[in-house]
C-alpha cells in the first residue's frame, strides 16, 4: 500500500434541513509507487477576500491579518506577515 496522506477539503456552503450538513470531503491520497509527481495548484485570491481577511499591508507590500499584540512585543516595530 502506498498511502501518502489524508486531504480534508472544507466546503464553503453545505446546509441541509433535516440532518447535519456535509461540510467537508475526505480525499485519500495513494500512489502507485514511491516515485510520483505532485503538481501544486496555486490560485490568486480575489481582491475582495484580501481586503476582508488581510487588511493590513507592511512597508514591503506584504499583507497580514492583524496588528501584532500580546506578550513579547516591547521594542521597535514588529510586523506579523502572512506568507
Amino acid at each position: 500500500m502506498n498511502f501518502k496522506n489524508e486531504i480534508v477539503w472544507k466546503r464553503s456552503h453545505a446546509t441541509h434541513r433535516n440532518r447535519y450538513g456535509a461540510n467537508h470531503d475526505v480525499l485519500l491520497f495513494y500512489t502507485m509507487s514511491d516515485t510520483y509527481t505532485w503538481n501544486r495548484v496555486l490560485q490568486e485570491y480575489d481582491e475582495e477576500y484580501l481586503e476582508k481577511h488581510y487588511r493590513h499591508v507592511d512597508q514591503d507590500g506584504r499583507r497580514y491579518s492583524m496588528e501584532p499584540k500580546g506578550a513579547g512585543i516591547s521594542r521597535g516595530v514588529t510586523v506579523a506577515c502572512a506568507e
